[in-house]
């Protein structure tokens, strides 16, 4: 039997407990929303704002052991309390060689050994796993030593990713698609699998910016699969939000609630209720979607019980907005345009967040039309149209076009 030190990580090595990691997260957000506002917050600032490097703060957020110290000091840059009930003995890393491995390398070694939560994926995900274990079987018989590459590979595509999530932010889409391809192709060539997952998601995202919606889908997907060959449990659950998403999108609405339910049961068993609380938010947007507008008011309601503890005004304002067009099928408009009124304060005055201004609009648009005063919706519908075209946001455009067309037919009848 080999010596257990090479089976093993050290015992100091810790990481944090499910509620200590949300915690941190959130006051993470929160230092860096306080400071920067909107702007995106790349890892090597993330590292910065809590005192370490960047491959550490990858281990400490994807559940990679670290020295408690290391712990310690990224509570204190945020202005929170240790406690040493927030940490845990770290052991079960995958160790190939005695080395372990954060960034996801020797990816079809960690495909054979998906865990049980698999069983959530779409049925067409087993013929893709089974197809990968057989293609592991014979790469592992061939190279059963994996020798660890610089991380300097891992580091450029970081780097290339930071830069992609930049360009999307600021709406410049084909300098994002340029790059995240590029990042995919390092990543490809260098089987780092955490990094393929993030840019996987950064390509579905500019999938539905461009409305290739089953592409989207396609590439949330992997990014999943990626996420369980890895074991990193905290990031699959948004990914599975945004699936959901995207299946909404579709008019697939049974498989964006399943596809919610297993981002529910996730959170809650990181025992997440912001987590809870997001899900709750998409949730209802599908009900909203389905017609069964009394669910979704439900929905809206519980989700803000569950996300107005975080800090985020950002989150309250979103769901109002959602829950404003419930009131508006109910016919409660002056209700719909008061709460639609508080959010365009706050995206104006507060954050200048092009996007959600033109969304409240497009919002706008809909109450306007739902209550019969077609004028005044062409005049919101107008004004989200030139602030998705200054974003170059097709799917907002699509969504802007189809409502000019409905008051279009309304004004003509």
């Amino acid at each position: 039997m080999p010596p257990e030190s090479k089976n093993r990580v050290r015992k100091r090595s810790v990481v944090l407990t499910p509620q200590a990691l949300q915690l941190l997260v959130n006051a993470t957000d929160e230092a860096w929303e306080k400071a920067n506002g909107t702007k995106r917050m790349s890892l090597q600032k993330q590292a910065e704002l809590l005192g370490s490097t960047k491959p550490t703060i990858k281990k400490v957020f994807n559940h990679v052991g670290v020295d408690k110290t290391t712990l310690i000091l990224a509570f204190k840059s945020v202005g929170l309390d240790w406690s040493d009930d927030y940490c845990q003995r770290f052991e079960d890393e995958i160790l190939i060689s005695g080395s372990p491995n954060p960034e996801g390398r020797g990816i079809l070694k960690a495909i054979v050994e998906v865990p049980s939560q698999r069983r959530h994926l779409h049925w067409i995900y087993y013929l893709v796993l089974a197809s990968v274990v057989v293609v592991a079987y014979a790469f592992l018989r061939e190279k059963p030593a994996y020798v660890r590459d610089s991380d300097s590979e891992v580091r450029h595509v970081t780097e290339l990713l930071d830069s992609g999530y930049e360009f999307y932010e600021h709406a410049q889409y084909d300098r994002a698609r340029a790059v995240v391809n590029e990042a995919r192709e390092l990543a490809t060539k260098h089987d780092i699998a955490g990094e393929m997952a993030s840019a996987l998601r950064l390509t579905a995202w500019l999938d539905v910016q461009a409305g290739q919606y089953e592409l989207a889908e396609k590439n949330f997907k992997d990014a999943i699969l990626l996420k369980y060959a890895i074991r990193n449990k905290g990031a699959r659950y948004p990914l599975y939000e945004e699936l959901a998403d995207v299946q909404t999108l579709m008019g697939r609405f049974h498989d964006a609630r399943a596809s919610l339910k297993t981002a529910q049961a996730g959170y809650e068993n990181m025992k997440d209720p912001n987590g809870v609380g997001l899900v709750l938010r998409d949730l209802g947007s599908v009900c909203y979607q389905e017609g069964k507008y009394g669910e979704a008011m439900d929905c809206f309601t519980r989700a803000k019980q569950k996300t107005c503890g975080d800090g985020k005004r950002a989150t309250d304002s979103d769901i109002n907005a959602r829950l404003a067009l419930v009131y508006s099928k109910q016919h409660r408009f002056s209700e719909a345009r008061a709460l639609l009124s508080n959010c365009m304060e706050y995206w104006k005055k507060e954050k200048n967040h092009a996007r959600w201004i033109a969304t409240t609009n497009l919002q706008m648009g809909q109450v306007e039309e739902d209550a019969g005063n077609f004028e005044t919706a062409r005049h919101f519908y107008l004004f989200s149209q030139s602030g998705f075209e200054d974003l170059g946001d097709n799917g907002g455009l699509r969504k802007v076009s189809a409502g000019l067309d409905r008051i279009q037919h309304g004004l003509a009848r």
